[in-house]
């Protein structure tokens, strides 16, 4: 490093010294990583995950088609952490996906498809993301699945999602599944009913009875009667 000039002022060469060190600084993170989405690829699991999480601010089409691709790998970190990206990406094209891979269709894998579908939950005011979110409480074959789109239905805290997620508790085989449908119900009531999946049907039934009427109450909807006794105005699809 030159020595400092003689009679030269000192505060332009400590201005000129930083912005030196600026350029040198941008100049090494820049070497050798120029695009994080080339090392998408990497047979390394830990290089590509790393790459994922670095993508997940690209809003760009080409890089989320790639994100996209990285589903398909074998390695669960990597198939997960890809969805994870899709879904803090600020992209049309990657909620697409993030849809397709929700469907059991699309993804055998259960653990991939739930990953999907508690990031469509973050999408709360996306419309096809809600629509994936009550197909997937309702079909998906994995209860964990149809567990994870309960709770992100839930934080939507939306009166058109209630007699869904009445129906789900009541109905589902799976006693996760219901809990999750009753709290999901709870978050828009404001109200705990203390529901236990694992009391006796009847028990079950006493407190889902409760958690109906009033939820009904409070959106204005029906509140007696049996699911296959109840009329148009609690239809699954509100």
């Amino acid at each position: 490093m030159r020595a400092p000039v003689p009679g030269a002022n000192p505060r332009r060469t400590l201005a000129g010294l930083a912005a030196w060190v600026g350029l040198a600084a941008a100049a090494a993170a820049t070497a050798g990583c120029s695009d994080p989405s080339e090392e998408l690829a990497s047979s390394d699991p830990a290089v590509a995950v790393e790459a994922l999480r670095a993508c997940r601010t690209s809003a760009g089409d080409d890089v989320a088609d790639k994100v996209a691709r990285a589903v398909a790998r074998p390695e669960p970190a990597v198939a997960a952490e890809a969805v994870r990206s899709l879904g803090r990406m600020r992209n049309p094209r990657a909620v697409r996906t993030l849809i397709r891979i929700a469907s059991s269709a699309a993804e055998p894998r259960a653990t991939v498809r739930r990953e999907a579908v508690v990031q469509l939950g973050r999408r709360r005011d996306d419309p096809d993301a809600v629509a994936a979110l009550r197909q997937a409480v309702q079909a998906d074959a994995d209860p964990r699945v149809r567990a994870a789109a309960a709770t992100g239905l839930g934080w939507r805290r939306s009166p058109a999602d209630v007699p869904l997620l009445l129906e789900v508790a009541e109905t589902d085989a799976d006693p996760m599944v219901q809990a999750c449908a009753v709290s999901a119900v709870e978050r828009w009531v404001g109200l705990r009913f203390r529901y236990d999946p694992h009391a006796s049907p009847d028990a079950r039934r006493r407190v889902l009875e409760q958690v109906r009427e009033m939820a009904m109450r409070t959106t204005g909807g029906p509140s007696k009667g049996h699911p296959e006794e109840r009329g148009a105005d609690e239809a699954i699809e509100p």
